[in-house]
């Protein structure tokens, strides 16, 4: 009997590009029945626009795109006219045929840009192709920047504001040290808040802020609010009608905040309250009817009855002696001639310090209990 062998059918078939005539392989993927090469030179990866026009504000560097100005900040106008290329790009390019995802890698000036004009761009476009093969291509985009200025620009030049801020303190007028505080804090908010602060105006009263839109205004107001425990109200005023019919109105926010200091005594429903500080947007109080610290935020806070410079009794005690349950002092007020015994648990020391003795200390005294203040 004959020994047979067989040999199994091997397909040794290769594919060329047509249009370059090399074959297939993994180094060199195929997209549409040719070459990743001659895909790239023949079809590309997107469609990009050869020239584009960019208006800059002169002012902040924002951009025009389709009648719409998109705020930046930028460091130089290369840097301008870049983010307006690769937002004009990203908006406009389609893949072609055969490619499912494309985008902006970077783009990069071809030569120095150092006034509004024509310049050429290069700019870098990735993407994938059907099989996740990777694409990049650089187009070269002629660019033409101009110079222009934005509205919210324009509305800042003429001092134009659609929004008052009006911000008072506890009892409807503003001190002097909640003035430098609250100074302080605007020149601290981000710079496109603050770009749109047309005008800030010191009254008798306290401080307005004239904002140049409503959204910024709420911001605005917001973060006061939430810093120095403020209440806020709007009113809303119509002032006319634009040519498309739409509604012009003036916001007003009225922010009232208590204006109040670390050691200041206030009386809430009756009761005195010693302020030992804000944390996160709330009050810090000690009641001292009580000996009980609490928290307030703005919405409880507001909700009571509030005044300033409630009675308490106040004196200056000398410490003569500390025992194991009591503290002796001396009146000052009777020229330390009288002795009073306290029982320690009614000796609340807010000074942050050990008692010592021999000194003389401020003291407010509510019921049977004194609070050692300074």
């Amino acid at each position: 009997m004959s020994k047979s062998t067989s040999f199994k059918d091997t397909d040794t078939t290769e594919i060329f590009c047509p249009i370059c005539g090399r074959p297939q392989s993994p180094s060199l993927p195929f997209i549409n029945g040719i070459c990743r090469d001659c895909f790239l030179k023949t079809r590309g990866v997107a469609h990009v626009p050869e020239r584009v026009n960019i208006t800059i504000c002169n002012y902040c560097g924002a951009y025009k795109i389709s009648k719409q100005w998109i705020e930046q900040k930028p460091r130089s106008l290369l840097e301008a006219i870049s983010n307006a290329l690769v937002d004009v790009i990203t908006r406009r390019a389609r893949p072609v045929e055969g490619v499912k995802d494309a985008w902006v890698e970077k783009v990069e000036s071809l030569e120095p840009v150092e006034t509004y004009g024509e310049y050429r761009f290069k700019v870098s476009i990735r993407g994938i192709a059907e099989g996740g093969v990777a694409l990049e291509k650089d187009y070269v985009v002629l660019v033409r920047a101009s110079t222009g200025i934005c509205p919210s620009c324009i509305k800042r030049k003429v001092g134009y504001h659609e929004a008052l801020i009006q911000i008072r303190g506890l009892g409807g007028v503003l001190n002097a040290r909640e003035r430098e505080r609250l100074i302080r804090f605007l020149d601290k908010l981000p710079s496109r808040l603050q770009e749109q602060v047309v005008d800030v105006e010191e009254r008798k009263e306290g401080i307005d802020l004239m904002i140049t839109d409503h959204a910024t205004a709420r911001i605005i107001a917001s973060k006061i609010s939430h810093a120095f425990v403020g209440k806020k109200i709007e009113t809303y005023s119509l002032v006319g009608r634009r040519s498309d019919g739409k509604r012009l109105g003036k916001l007003t926010i009225s922010v009232r905040i208590p204006a109040l200091a670390s050691g200041e005594l206030i009386s809430i429903d009756g009761s005195p309250y010693l302020v030992t500080g804000i944390e996160r947007g709330r009050l810090r109080l000690l009641d001292l009817s009580r000996n009980i610290y609490q928290m307030l935020d703005a919405e409880g806070f507001w909700s009571k009855n509030i005044e300033r410079n409630p009675y308490v009794e106040t004196g200056k005690l000398m410490l003569v002696s500390k025992g194991r349950e009591t503290y002796v002092f001396l009146d000052a007020e009777t020229s330390y001639s009288k002795a009073v015994e306290y029982p320690i648990k009614d000796v609340v020391n807010l000074t942050n310090q050990p008692l010592v003795e021999g000194k003389e200390y401020k003291v407010y005294k509510v019921g049977r209990r004194i609070y050692i203040i300074i």
